[in-house]
């Protein structure tokens, strides 16, 4: 039988945690599969074991991680998927939902492909006060594989790892990025470099409304900056050459020019226009900060 953890980091989400934990409960044709639910608060000041307790589900396990940010919490996750002995773990976060044979896709999925990492969407479900403009904008919007397809990097949202490919290469999540985000991107490219193989599985969904303090303009700017940041940061590490960086100063500012010129006329076009001419001055403002070792929290 194939032992499997589910872990969950949470930080100040109780009832979407136990929103999620409802719909794990309901996973079928997993009758092979021997599943363990891994959870780790990283929020000192709160309790989330009488929450937990209303379930009654069993293999729960609930740990505490005093050390801020995201790298830690995950780490933690490893470590105890370790001391489990599992074959597999999945990385799922406290605000997302899933339907009834997410588990089973994922896990056969793993199988077929013989993949050593499975990569599932995140589907943003909108809330009616969601503006217009950021829904056509696609920000939230990740991009669609065919099931099979072959990733050099993903998000840890939705995401099924091998346990020894973490174990054989010794990895795990830089607390540098904890707070900044890109630890993600950073973990999986370097399992690919090692030789790991990472598939998409369209069919293993994930879903996740918009939090509303998400619907600004502000934040979405924000988080392109940041992320923009962590990309470079991290392609630095892992050996970009001069003539790449040349290429990546070159590229930064053709986005800076381009998100300038196209600014008068977007205005015209409303907050969709505005935000399309700025995202490209901030992702090319991120490019060239990254490069200098800039460096902004996120979270």
């Amino acid at each position: 039988m194939v032992k499997v953890g589910v872990c969950v980091c949470t930080y100040k989400r109780p009832q979407l945690l136990i929103q999620l934990l409802k719909t794990l409960n309901t996973q079928v044709n997993i009758d092979d599969i021997d599943v363990s639910f891994i959870i780790v608060n990283n929020d000192v000041e709160s309790n989330i074991s009488n929450h937990l307790n209303t379930l009654k589900m069993n293999n729960i396990y609930c740990y505490l991680e005093s050390s801020q940010g995201i790298s830690n919490a995950r780490n933690q996750c490893i470590r105890r998927c370790k001391e489990m002995q599992l074959d597999y773990l999945i990385f799922i976060d406290d605000d997302e939902w899933v339907g009834n044979d997410w588990l089973y896709n994922m896990m056969r999925a793993a199988k077929i492909f013989e993949a050593d990492v499975v990569k599932g969407p995140v589907k943003t479900v909108y809330n009616n006060s969601t503006p217009k403009w950021i829904i056509e904008s696609g920000f939230y919007e990740e991009t669609s594989y065919e099931t099979g397809a072959i990733l050099e990097h993903c998000a840890s949202g939705n995401t099924l790892v091998k346990l020894g490919v973490i174990l054989e290469n010794d990895h795990y999540f830089d607390q540098y990025y904890g707070l900044t985000g890109g630890e993600d991107t950073k973990f999986f490219k370097g399992i690919h470099d090692c030789g790991g193989k990472i598939i998409y599985c369209r069919e293993a969904i994930a879903y996740e409304h918009l939090h509303i303090q998400r619907e600004t303009m502000k934040y979405m700017l924000k988080r392109l900056y940041a992320n923009s940041i962590s990309y470079i940061k991290i392609e630095k590490e892992f050996s970009i050459n001069k003539k790449d960086i040349f290429i990546r100063i070159s590229k930064a500012i053709l986005h800076i020019i381009m998100g300038l010129a196209s600014l008068p006329i977007q205005l015209f076009k409303g907050k969709k226009g505005i935000f399309q001419s700025l995202s490209k001055l901030v992702k090319g403002i991120g490019q060239i900060s990254g490069l200098i070792n800039i460096k902004i929290n996120l979270y």
